[in-house]
């Protein structure tokens, strides 16, 4: 009787043993579970907070490059605008040349011309203007007598 009272107490002892580790069980993952809803919040907040920061540091690159970008484009259209209008002045100059080769005239020379014609039509009006006073003045002797002296 002795044996199985032995027997029963260690079991009753292991039984307890065996529910206060499983009760000690459940109280570290209820510790657990409670912990990690704390510390996993402010891990989110930490997380949220940190990718905000990526964020805004990839945004501030992105504008720089952008920016960076730019500038070379600028500087670009401003190379081929200047190359644009050494190539155009160079068409241009060997475009007079040939035209002179041709016996085109220029715009100046066109405009020396019009000028002489001005003075030539002005010369001749005068000259159209003497002779009719000449040929008038003539017809008025002629219809006047002539006196002998």
């Amino acid at each position: 009787m002795t044996t199985m009272l032995v027997s029963r107490l260690s079991d009753s002892q292991w039984v307890n043993r065996s529910m206060d580790y499983a009760r000690q069980v459940w109280l570290a993952g209820l510790g657990a579970v409670s912990k990690a809803e704390k510390e996993g919040n402010k891990l989110f907040e930490v997380l949220v907070e940190r990718g905000e920061q990526v964020q805004a540091q990839a945004r501030k690159r992105a504008e720089d490059k952008v920016e960076e970008v730019k500038g070379r484009v600028e500087a670009m259209r401003d190379k081929a605008t200047d190359n644009w209008n050494k190539l155009e002045q160079v068409f241009q100059n060997r475009v007079v040349r040939v035209l002179q080769r041709l016996g085109v005239p220029t715009p100046a020379d066109v405009q020396a011309l019009s000028r002489q014609v001005e003075v030539l039509q002005t010369s001749i009006q005068e000259l159209i203007k003497a002779e009719e006073a000449g040929a008038l003045s003539k017809r008025a002797s002629a219809r006047s007598p002539v006196r002998a002296v």
